[in-house]
């Protein structure tokens, strides 16, 4: 109780590894997908490979890329939020 106020961290790295939890979200960056906008689609598939043979934990750029993507399919594409989410 008289401690400092201190959170705790989610495990967004391991979910992101979960084909059927975040994991599924990665699925957005598929070569076919990803040339449309303004990703590097060989730089992205290199951090995906290195998070999944947990050669280098790149959870923090996947995410922000994650969002960043959903953000781009509803504002610049105008795509429905039900499209994107029943494609995954």
């Amino acid at each position: 109780m008289y401690r400092k106020k201190c959170g705790f961290g989610l495990p967004i790295s391991d979910w992101l590894k979960d084909p059927r939890g975040l994991g599924k979200y990665l699925t957005l960056f598929t070569e076919p997908k990803i040339k449309r906008h303004f990703f590097d689609y060989k730089y992205i598939s290199k951090l995906i490979t290195e998070h999944f043979t947990e050669k280098k934990d790149n959870f923090e750029i996947l995410w922000v890329l994650i969002t960043l993507e959903i953000w781009a399919k509803i504002f610049i594409d105008n795509e429905d939020q039900k499209d994107i989410w029943s494609k995954l």
